[in-house]
């Protein structure tokens, strides 16, 4: 999610990029129709033919595959679900009608979808937000069950770089994650650091899903980016298209989305770009992208989008929990 200065590091912290440093430079951490139940959403049309994968160099699909931007099994049906930021409630609320129902089990904090389908997290897991740790656990125990993918988020880079003794500025919702990981008691919180830290250390940037129909990143990716990784494209998908900054220290960012070149990515052939990081209002389809972010840590919704259907869930948040909001 957005929130103002820190959502990169400054030169103190030392440089950010992602899926555990890009993998060491080479591995990889119109209206939407939104309604509050999972009958009603958008029908806008599924790409009936090849999805962008089907252009991609096989040599350089398998590097794909083994930064993990492509899943081992990326087809659908997937729940997409936005900026989560410790709402635990909101979560479990979203998920129930979603159709999910946790994972028999004593201490199981999975769930699973009778159907088979998948939740896909769009990253900014922790901060701000009452339960991270419940977040965290669900989320862990979910993607190690098979039930779940993810991609992480700048908040999400910033905690794992803290939990690799990095410096970076305890601020802006930090400081709350950290105090919720010391409440746990030992040995737990060893153990759930250690899992916490894998989590994000393969967390890839981005996901190439449906055989390209679908990607899912954090910040933003363009579609020259799709396909490829390097540095630069680690740190565009978890802070944006940042051209400058404000005299508050702000970022300046462009609308990538409005931006978009749509009939040069392929008309209604165009991969769906599904997104979350700068939180809105309300949702809404642009240039075949979408915004999950709906600001639930700010007393909004917590939002999610089914694919292939592309119709959209939302759950209203039960407060605010932050005030510090930067658009």
């Amino acid at each position: 999610m957005e929130n103002g200065r820190e959502d990169q590091p400054d030169e103190r912290e030392g440089r950010s990029t992602t899926q555990s440093e890009a993998r060491e430079a080479e591995r990889p951490g119109m209206d939407a129709g939104a309604s509050d139940g999972a009958g009603a959403g958008a029908a806008l049309d599924i790409n009936p033919g090849a999805g962008v994968m089907a252009e991609i160099d096989p040599f350089q699909v398998a590097r794909l595959r083994g930064l993990g931007i492509i899943p081992q099994n990326d087809r659908p049906p997937f729940d997409i679900i936005g900026d989560v930021h410790g709402c635990i409630e909101e979560l479990r609320e979203l998920l129930d009608k979603l159709g999910y129902a946790r994972v028999s089990g004593e201490g199981s904090e999975a769930y699973a979808h009778p159907q088979g389908r998948r939740l896909v997290f769009v990253g900014d897991l922790e901060d701000r937000g009452p339960a991270s740790m419940a977040v965290l656990r669900l989320v862990i125990a979910t993607r190690d069950a098979g039930h779940a993918l993810l991609v992480i988020g700048n908040h999400d880079n910033k905690f794992l770089r803290w939990l690799r003794g990095r410096n970076v500025r305890i601020g802006h919702g930090l400081e709350k994650t950290i105090e919720q990981l010391d409440a746990v008691p030992q040995p737990r919180r060893a153990a759930l650091r250690d899992q916490i830290e894998a989590l994000y250390a393969t967390a890839p940037g981005y996901l190439l899903l449906d055989g390209g129909r679908l990607v899912v990143t954090h910040g933003a990716i363009l579609d020259s980016m799709i396909g490829e990784w390097n540095e630069r494209i680690a740190n565009f998908c978890l802070y944006a298209d940042v051209v400058g900054r404000a005299a508050d220290g702000r970022p300046i960012r462009r609308d990538w989305g409005a931006a978009r070149d749509l009939a040069a990515a392929g008309g209604d052939r165009a991969p769906y770009i599904v997104y979350g990081h700068n939180p809105v209002p309300e949702l809404s389809w642009v240039n075949r992208t979408l915004d999950l972010d709906t600001g639930a840590v700010y007393g909004g919704h917590l939002s999610a989008l089914r694919y292939p259907e592309l119709e959209t869930v939302q759950v209203a948040a039960r407060r605010a929990y932050s005030t510090h909001k930067h658009v």
